[in-house]
């Protein structure tokens, strides 16, 4: 028996952070069966002991998360608990972190520190979408990881300081999710990689879970700023524990002999000559900040100035600029972004460039490039 249970005391004066002991009982003969909620040879398992089928690690997985999201909802206050609770998706976050960028009464900074959590739900996304598709053709619910997400951010946006460091931590935690979605697409050893996604998902949602207990425990901001030692070191622990099972299936995916082949036809496919097609890219193309707003009402006197001097079907020349000026909040990146949505004058590509900062531009041109297919084009801005 594998007892990985921590004897470490993490609790906190007024709050308890959430632990996920468990112990595995290796069963060669008689893997733990699911639905069935006990072993077919009569031994009742522990609360806290799974039997383990290596060969088939998708219904561990599968019972596992559902543990560990039900552990963590139950710590949480009821109030907090009917939030996260709600259905929820990557469609909601997004929508939460889109609408307090474009929020008209929100500061620039509270904006800007939105912005950079823009890639947030996508990266989610593509962990849960990895989860499911390891344990099919097993179900579980998500429900609670996109609530916590989504009422973290709800409940540090009446202080900009709180704002800060749930985003600093948010987006620390967004680069090493992305590094283990990368991982996990090209890992042959599937029963392997299943048992990294709860190694992944365990400390992650204990993180959230902690930081949203300790938003609601200090709600003001000297308190906050007080206790946030306690739970930033917390944090940082969690992130050690992230990188290392990302390392772990780094190292178990670099030295499989399927992913040597493949790095040795890749490297002879990189310094091979590379013919160029005659035509880069499939049109239309188009790369936009956001998604529409559905809610976009009127502005057409606007919308139509834009597109009688854009339309380069009439007799304007063939290359025009149109700036939209004004004060700040008076709907100038809603005024842009229905126009390149709708599309009148039927523009083959459209790009938003971003420029807040010398390395948002040069990530927009590179993935302009790879929205063209241009030959050499690297999406991480390296060609």
């Amino acid at each position: 028996m594998l007892d990985s249970s921590s004897s470490e005391d993490d609790s906190a004066e007024g709050f308890e952070f959430v632990e996920f002991p468990y112990r595995l009982r290796l069963s060669e003969y008689q893997p733990y069966n699911l639905f069935a909620g006990c072993m077919d040879d009569g031994f009742n398992r522990k609360g806290d002991e799974y039997d383990v089928d290596f060969d088939d690690t998708r219904g561990f997985v599968a019972e596992r998360w559902a543990e560990m999201s039900k552990a963590v909802i139950q710590e949480l206050a009821a109030a907090d608990r009917l939030i996260v609770t709600e259905p929820r998706t990557s469609q909601d976050l997004q929508m939460e972190i889109r609408q307090k960028t474009l929020e008209k009464s929100g500061s620039p900074a509270t904006k800007k520190l939105m912005f950079t959590l823009q890639p947030l739900s996508r990266t989610m996304q593509a962990l849960v979408n990895n989860f499911n598709k390891s344990i099919a053709p097993h179900e579980v619910q998500f429900d609670a990881f996109w609530g916590l997400i989504c009422l973290n951010l709800r409940l540090s946006f009446g202080s900009l300081d709180k704002l800060e460091r749930t985003v600093a931590w948010l987006s620390r935690l967004r680069r090493v999710v992305e590094l283990f979605n990368r991982c996990f697409d090209i890992c042959e050893e599937l029963n392997e990689a299943r048992l990294t996604v709860v190694e992944v998902m365990d400390p992650m949602i204990s993180i959230l879970a902690d930081s949203v207990k300790y938003l609601r425990y200090y709600p003001t901001e000297k308190d906050a700023a007080k206790a946030w030692p306690q739970l930033e070191s917390k944090i940082n622990r969690r992130l050690v524990e992230l990188d290392a099972t990302v390392k772990h299936l780094n190292d178990i995916t670099s030295l499989s002999k399927v992913n040597q082949e493949r790095q040795v036809a890749h490297m002879s496919r990189r310094h091979a000559p590379v013919p160029e097609p005659e035509e880069h890219a499939k049109f239309p193309v188009q790369m936009l900040f956001g998604g529409q707003n559905e809610n976009f009402y009127g502005r057409y006197i606007e919308l139509r100035a834009v597109n009688e001097y854009l339309d380069w079907r009439g007799n304007n020349p063939a290359l025009r600029t149109y700036t939209i000026y004004g004060r700040r909040g008076v709907g100038k990146t809603e005024i842009a972004l229905q126009y390149a949505y709708s599309n009148p004058s039927e523009f083959e590509a459209i790009f938003w460039i971003r420029c807040e900062t010398s390395v948002s531009l040069r990530q927009s041109f590179s993935d302009m490039a790879v929205a063209l297919s241009l030959p050499g084009a690297d999406r991480n801005g390296k060609r």
